[in-house]
């Protein structure tokens, strides 16, 4: 009876302590960020608070075992996904499968990033005939795969497919700094590009003094067919170029010199040159005034074949001292605010107009279907504004939009509105600086806005609408962590594609 009694203890205690040992069961993984909708691609990290414990999951809402995978790195998702996971340690219950249901609703298309082991910066873009785009920028890096920089920086010419591919791409210059300012798809599916340089030592072309403009006509594959350099003993900073009805070329941009030939302007002012097919110079004329900017102003031609020219001119000044290390002078002082001059085709003034504020800088101006303007302006006091003006510069409307964007470009769009592109600077989404695009209507009201970047800093250049209807993206990024985007150097050429109506996806 006593071994009896002996062996119920034992069993008891045994199955006590089973008991005991199975009620111990490993946590419950757990998703970030939180399952939901998102609008952008996302990286999910599962993570389980048991020490030591492996988790399992499945992307196909199958229910996970020990032969799924094993979570080791955060997911990719691209698309929508249903995660059902759990977690498991040896000597422990396995926990409960959880089940994380992403939505990705995204309204990027797709984004991609081009370039070299340093660095590389986005001037311009265009939609080409087959689709595709052409992106012109400067490289700094000493090599890309398959392009070589001749210099300290050297024009930098991408042909990418629709989807982003590339197709090929191009360094041009010398072994001092070059400048691209402009890229245009010309008749024959060529390209003509333009820009300054600083170089002397480009073979083929002689440059006059200081930078000078420097043009270059490519085929279709992006190999030189002729290349032009065009200025003066100082130097002149380019604007634009387009090609003309008859087959040839204007350009211009902002000239410090005295040009041999021209014999009615002054050492400043801007300087227009009308070439033939070859690039072979017809016609020259320099302006009789001085419009400042930034090294030189914002030029375009106009519908009526003339031009706009947009800068600043002094409206103030006054004489302080200035002092710096210790070292103080006297000087003339002056305060700038923005001016737009409109001028005909020979480069006589039509009408002259200011706007905004002092110390007020005209960054973009582009003309509309109506043959006004719409144009962005950094602002002094950091909130930088767009104004419309009617075809004889009076204004339309001024707007601000208070969301901490410094603004790059805007684009005209089929429904007669705007698409505007530039970088957050302040209480930015995903880093230090991001991509900021919106739609504005013909009025100038908001209809939707997005923001795009990583972790660091990501500027958009230009922001344009393509043939699909929908809007391409461009500009430089130092981010290594926005996903399904692989970084090259320290700062390369970020394109991101996206759709049509993004109404659905108000920031």
């Amino acid at each position: 009876m006593k071994k009896f009694i002996a062996f119920l203890f034992l069993l008891t205690l045994f199955v006590s302590c089973e008991k005991d040992e199975t009620m111990e069961q490993t946590l419950t993984p757990a998703f970030s960020p939180e399952c939901g909708t998102y609008t952008r691609p996302i990286y999910v990290t599962i993570s389980c608070n048991t020490p030591g414990a492996r988790i399992y999951y499945t992307l196909d809402g199958t229910e996970p075992t020990d032969s799924s995978n094993v979570y080791k790195t955060p997911i990719l998702l691209n698309s929508t996904t249903t995660i059902k996971t759990y977690a498991a340690k040896e000597g422990m219950e396995e926990s409960p499968v959880d089940t994380g249901v992403f939505v990705i609703n995204t309204l990027i298309e797709w984004q991609k990033m081009y370039g070299g082991t340093y660095n590389e910066d986005l001037v311009t873009m265009q939609q080409t005939s087959d689709g595709g785009y052409i992106i012109g920028g400067v490289s700094y890096s000493d090599s890309i795969q398959d392009a070589i920089n001749h210099g300290e920086s050297d024009y930098y010419i991408l042909k990418i497919d629709s989807h982003g591919n590339k197709e090929w791409h191009r360094m041009y210059g010398g072994s001092n700094y070059e400048t691209l300012k402009s890229v245009q798809q010309t008749a024959d599916g060529g390209y003509i590009i333009g820009g300054y340089s600083y170089s002397e030592d480009i073979p083929g072309v002689k440059n006059n003094g200081g930078n000078d403009y420097y043009i270059i006509k490519l085929d279709t594959r992006g190999e030189i067919e002729w290349q032009k350099m065009f200025g003066g003993s100082d130097s002149e900073y380019f604007g634009f170029i387009n090609q003309t009805s008859d087959g040839g070329y204007i350009l211009g941009g902002y000239s410090y010199s005295y040009i041999s030939g021209i014999t009615n302007g002054s050492s400043i002012g801007y300087y227009i040159i009308k070439t033939n097919s070859s690039g072979f110079r017809i016609w020259q004329t320099k302006s009789s005034y001085e419009l400042r900017g930034d090294l030189s102003p914002v030029i375009h031609p106009t519908n009526d074949n003339g031009y706009i020219i947009a800068g600043s001119m002094s409206y103030s000044c006054f004489d302080q001292w200035l002092c710096e290390s210790n070292i103080c002078w006297y000087a003339t002082v002056c305060k700038d605010k923005p001016r737009i001059v409109k001028a005909d085709m020979s480069g006589n003034m039509q009408w002259q107009h200011e706007y905004g504020y002092a110390d007020d800088e005209i960054d973009f101006i582009q003309q509309t279907n109506d043959g006004g303007y719409v144009f962005t302006v950094n602002s002094s006091d950091y909130e930088d504004y767009f104004m419309r003006i009617n075809p004889s510069g009076n204004v339309v409307w001024l707007k601000k939009y208070e969301i901490g964007c410094e603004y790059n470009s805007i684009q005209q769009t089929n429904d007669g509105g705007y698409i505007i592109g530039g970088s957050l600077c302040s209480s930015s989404m995903y880093g230090l600086r991001d991509f900021c695009v919106f739609k504005i209507n013909a009025d100038g009201y908001t209809e939707w806005q997005q923001i795009f970047g990583g972790g660091e800093t990501d500027e958009c250049i230009i922001a344009l609408q393509t043939s699909d209807g929908g809007y391409m993206l461009g500009g430089d990024s130092q981010s290594e962590d926005i996903p399904a985007v692989t970084s090259i150097g320290a700062s390369d050429i970020y394109i991101v594609k996206l759709k049509g109506d993004l109404s659905q996806f108000v920031y």
